[in-house]
């Protein structure tokens, strides 16, 4: 999953150098590690996220889905086995 993310500025300032070499200036940066919050809002999954997504929290769903929306499960799978009985 690419994430853009934006690190302000003045966040790196502390991790970078400038150097002159061979008459030219050139900055060199340590490694920049830092933790960020992100709401719902901000974050777009596209399909291939969701499926991700799916697959590696397949279990925790589902536990979810049986726990709190057993009653909708149940009529969706009812429905969808209506649907494939031959009339």
């Amino acid at each position: 999953m690419i994430v853009p993310v934006h690190v302000d500025g003045h966040d790196i300032e502390g991790q970078c150098e400038p150097v002159k070499e061979f008459g030219e200036v050139v900055v060199y940066c340590d490694d920049y590690e830092d933790d960020y919050e992100v709401r719902m809002d901000e974050v777009e999954l596209d399909f291939t996220d969701l499926e991700d997504v799916v697959a590696e929290y397949l279990d925790v769903i589902v536990e979810i889905l049986v726990a709190d929306y057993r009653d909708v499960l149940l009529r969706v799978l009812e429905n969808r086995k209506n649907e494939a009985m031959p009339k």
